[in-house]
C-alpha cells in the first residue's frame, strides 16, 4: 500500500482523458497498434490477418474489421483488373480508402459525407481508367439441362449412382413392410411374425 501513493503520481497517470474505459473500448475495436500485437492475436485465434495486409494498408490505422473491408475491395478491384500497372496500383489503394470512408458515413447516417465521398470515387475511378465487371444471375432464364450440368460441376453424378442410398427415404416402404404385408403374411400363412419393435416379448407374457 505503500508503494501505490507514489505509482499513482507517475506521468503516464496523468493524462486528461485516458481511462481504463480508453483501452477496454480498444481491444474492443481489436485495434491492431504494432505487429506483435498481431502476431499476439494471430496466436490467440483472434484473427487470421497477416504482416502483409497490415503492411499494406498501414500498422496502427485500423481495427481488425477494417481491414478485412479494405482488402476485400482491394482483391475484387485487383481481379477486375488483373493487368493493371504500377499507377493504377495507387489509384486502386486510394479507392479502398474511400471506400472506407463511404461505407463509415453509410453506418454513420451522414449523407452529406457519404455523398462527398461516392463523388470521389467516382473521380477517382475515372481518372485511374480501371473498369468492373458487372454480376448477372440469370440462373432463372437457364434451361433444366444447363441447370443439371452447372450442378454436375460441383456434384458429380456418380455420387447418385447408389440407388439406395436414397431408397425409402420417408419410411414408407419399411412401414408397409412392418403393418401391411407382416400381418398379412401371418393371416394367409398362420405365421407369427412379430414386429421388430412393437410386440409383446414371450417372457412378458409368461410373467402376465
Amino acid at each position: 500500500m505503500r508503494a501505490y501513493p507514489s505509482k499513482m503520481c507517475l506521468p503516464q497517470t496523468k493524462d486528461v482523458g485516458t481511462t481504463y474505459l480508453d483501452t477496454i473500448r480498444d481491444k474492443s475495436n481489436n485495434k491492431i497498434e504494432s505487429l506483435s500485437d498481431l502476431k499476439e492475436m494471430r496466436d490467440n485465434g483472434d484473427t487470421n490477418i497477416s504482416d502483409t495486409v497490415v503492411k499494406r494498408w498501414g500498422v496502427d490505422l485500423f481495427s481488425i474489421d477494417e481491414y478485412k473491408m479494405l482488402e476485400d475491395h482491394y482483391k475484387m478491384l485487383k481481379k477486375q483488373n488483373p493487368n493493371c500497372d504500377s499507377n493504377q496500383e495507387i489509384f486502386i489503394k486510394d479507392l479502398c480508402y474511400t471506400k472506407l470512408k463511404q461505407l463509415e458515413a453509410i453506418r454513420d447516417d451522414k449523407s452529406d459525407d457519404f455523398k462527398k465521398f461516392t463523388e470521389l470515387y467516382r473521380e477517382t475511378f475515372k481518372q485511374a481508367g480501371l473498369k468492373t465487371v458487372q454480376e448477372t444471375d440469370d440462373s432463372g432464364d437457364e434451361t433444366l439441362g444447363v441447370t443439371l450440368a452447372t450442378i454436375s460441376q460441383y456434384t458429380p453424378e456418380e455420387y447418385y449412382q447408389d440407388k439406395t442410398l436414397y431408397k425409402d427415404f420417408d419410411g414408407i416402404g419399411d412401414y408397409f413392410k412392418r403393418f401391411v404385408l407382416r400381418p398379412l403374411k401371418n393371416l394367409m400363412t398362420g405365421s407369427t411374425d412379430r414386429d421388430k419393435e412393437f410386440c409383446v416379448k414371450d417372457d412378458d407374457s409368461d410373467e402376465e
